[in-house]
């Protein structure tokens, strides 16, 4: 039977239908291997992408733990720093700050007369951006000593309440004697507050 479907096709007819075949195939593996290779690429460069992204994660997760590491070996530090600026929000600036001064003058046996505050000055080139400068003139009673003043000024400048000293005015008010009397009518103290 084979033989009659096979009598219409001589040897040429077979060997074309043959030539065609391989060629066919050649064309289709040439095809899918050309596919399989686009497919490949593509994958090996989403597997770069996502181990370069890995590796720059790592070394973040690193880097950041390094960094909690530091805040938690420097946290008085940290602490320090946040209080160096008074939080004109948080607190009634004006209200801690005459406490403050009151304290540190009875501290070093000074008396305030008078503690008066200045318009408030907008942070500028001479400031950090986003803090205000409160300037305030503070007038204390005659007859302090040298020692007391500069017992007052040592609190005012080493103190957690970010103050310090921009001018002060002295007089003395016991020339000739053995002791040192001195009148402070101003003391110029600015300070920085969010």
């Amino acid at each position: 039977m084979v033989e009659k479907k096979l009598k219409g096709f001589g040897a040429p007819q077979l060997r074309a239908i043959l030539i065609a075949s391989l060629v066919l195939l050649f064309a289709l593996g040439g095809g899918l291997f050309w596919f399989m290779r686009e497919q490949l690429v593509d994958l090996a460069s989403k597997v770069r992408d996502v181990n370069i992204e890995a590796a720059t994660t790592d070394t973040n997760a690193i880097r950041l733990k390094g960094l909690q590491k530091t805040l938690d070996d420097e946290k008085v530090a940290v602490t320090r720093a946040k209080n160096i600026v008074a939080d004109s929000e948080a607190y009634r600036y004006q209200e801690k700050l005459i406490n403050d001064l009151t304290r540190y003058a009875k501290k070093a046996g000074v008396t305030i007369v008078s503690i008066n505050f200045n318009p408030t000055i907008d942070s500028g080139a001479d400031t950090i951006p986003g803090l205000k400068k409160i300037s305030m003139t503070v007038s204390l009673g005659d007859g302090v000593t040298y020692k007391s003043i500069m017992q007052f000024i040592r609190y005012i400048e080493f103190n957690l309440t970010k103050m310090q000293i921009k001018g002060i005015s002295l007089s003395n008010t016991s020339p000739g004697t053995g002791s040192l009397q001195l009148s402070v009518p101003s003391l110029e103290i600015e300070v920085y507050a969010r």
